[in-house]
């Protein structure tokens, strides 16, 4: 990724109750450890999204965790989806763009989430207003209508209740997409009033109503403010990649290469029990010397592909 300008901060609180928190540890969390502070900037024109680093960014004001290893500067959520952090390797002095490859497209992304909106406005009781006032704790100054409606996940089967309040009145803020910010921000109305509106405040209950599991956000501001990042100087990294990726394909090519590798090791071993001379053994042993030379490049051809390495050549570097 080159230079991303980013034109609209959005400031938010995000709430969440999960019955099962597998992957996240609670003992990193920075004072509630069910509310994020969320305060991010957002390309108005394809709808990523930027968290910044630093001391008073997202990643220290919501984590406790030790920066003795790296520090992150920022992360940013593609349009398609895909997250990449951006930061500096201690261990190695260098810096880095980590990421996980998606299959999903910004233009597949799109649509969806264009489906999405459309669904939830046909869905939500006729377009009929959720009768509820907007929770007391939320602090909008703007008149709030809300809506209700059911909505599946394509990947999971879930159906989940959303909730989502907002302004009555049209925003100016001009988007690209059908919507900028996470579960509040801009929304296009394709459907009532044709026009861009301000989502304050969005309720999802993951699996409907009686799994539990609930995530809340409310919008604080959304504002101009302009900022851009240059990740030109970070070397990519990937770490996986969802099923069909080039990612996952070249895992699927290392593991089998280290398998054929392994099988010709075992051969070469039982070969070499039963040499009755020192020549055979010497050849054998000549064999797996090479052999392992053989494992070790592929190794290094892995971790250039990962970005964990410059070269082949600097990897294999006190190889004999």
């Amino acid at each position: 990724m080159g230079v991303l300008s980013l034109i609209i901060k959005i400031e938010a609180l995000l709430n969440f109750k999960m019955a099962h928190t597998e992957g996240y540890s609670f003992e990193y969390g920075k004072g509630n450890p069910n509310q994020f502070n969320m305060e991010y900037y957002v390309n108005s024109a394809d709808g990523s999204m930027l968290f910044p680093g630093g001391e008073m960014g997202f990643f220290k004001t919501n984590f406790s965790y030790s920066d003795r290893f790296g520090d992150v500067d920022a992360a940013i959520w593609l349009p398609n989806g895909q997250m990449v952090m951006y930061g500096i390797d201690k261990r190695e002095g260098k810096m880095r763009a980590v990421t996980r490859e998606s299959i999903q497209t910004s233009e597949g992304r799109y649509q969806n989430d264009f489906i999405q909106i459309f669904k939830f406005m046909e869905s939500s009781v006729e377009w009929s207003e959720w009768k509820e006032p907007l929770p007391s704790r939320v602090d909008w100054r703007g008149e709030a209508v809300g809506y209700k409606a059911d909505l599946s996940e394509a990947y999971t089967g879930l159906t989940n209740t959303w909730i989502m309040y907002f302004d009555k009145a049209p925003t100016p803020i001009v988007t690209s997409v059908p919507m900028m910010g996470y579960m509040v921000g801009v929304l296009k109305d394709i459907k009532e009033t044709y026009c861009n509106r301000l989502v304050v405040y969005s309720k999802v209950l993951i699996g409907g109503k009686d799994t539990g599991d609930v995530i809340e956000v409310e919008l604080k501001s959304i504002r101009p403010m302009g900022i851009t990042f240059d990740g030109t100087p970070y070397q990519p990294m990937g770490i996986g990649g969802d099923s069909g990726t080039s990612v996952t394909e070249k895992i699927a090519e290392y593991e089998s290469k280290m398998r054929d590798l392994e099988l010709r090791k075992q051969s070469l071993e039982r070969q070499k029990k039963r040499c009755s001379t020192d020549s055979c053994v010497k050849a054998i042993n000549s064999k797996l010397d090479n052999l392992r030379l053989e494992k070790q490049r592929v190794i290094c051809e892995g971790m250039v592909a990962a970005g964990m390495e410059e070269s082949v050549a600097d990897c294999m570097e006190g190889e004999d």
